[in-house]
């Protein structure tokens, strides 16, 4: 148990320090290794801090990433968006300018406005004047 304890948390610190030690043949051994220990720790640590700080920053990259793409296809739907108003505002004066009847006017102009406006249903009267004396007749078409 204390065999697995060691090998498991100081076995790679300690080798490589003996190693070390044995390449250096400093003349106050023990020292070295102590000192050669302690520097281990210090670079583990910033090794350790360094890849938490590129995780990091590579987690923040992405959160970047997805958001630019999600700009890009809302800034790319609105453009969408804008174009097809502009052909439809464009298809409808082209009709204005062909046709001659009002009520085919105004009835193309309910089926834009409804379609517009996302309502089932759209209504446009015409109002006419009645001469005096004259016969009440139905108005609206």
């Amino acid at each position: 148990m204390d065999v697995e304890y060691l090998k498991k948390n100081v076995g790679e610190a300690l080798s490589e320090g003996l190693a070390d030690t044995i390449l250096q043949s400093p003349p106050d051994p023990v020292d070295y290794l102590g000192k050669w220990l302690l520097n281990y720790v210090k670079l583990k640590r910033e090794a350790e801090n360094e890849a938490a700080e590129m995780k990091k920053a590579r987690a923040e990259m992405q959160k970047y990433t997805i958001e630019e793409e999600k700009e890009a296809k809302a800034k790319a739907a609105l453009e969408k968006d804008k174009a097809d108003a502009k052909s439809k505002v464009e298809e409808y004066k082209k009709f204005l300018e062909e046709t001659e009847y009002t009520h085919l006017v105004l009835s193309r102009f309910c089926q834009y406005l409804a379609s517009a406006v996302a309502v089932p249903n759209v209504y446009v009267a015409e109002k006419t004047e009645i001469a005096a004396g004259e016969e009440k007749v139905e108005a609206l078409r």
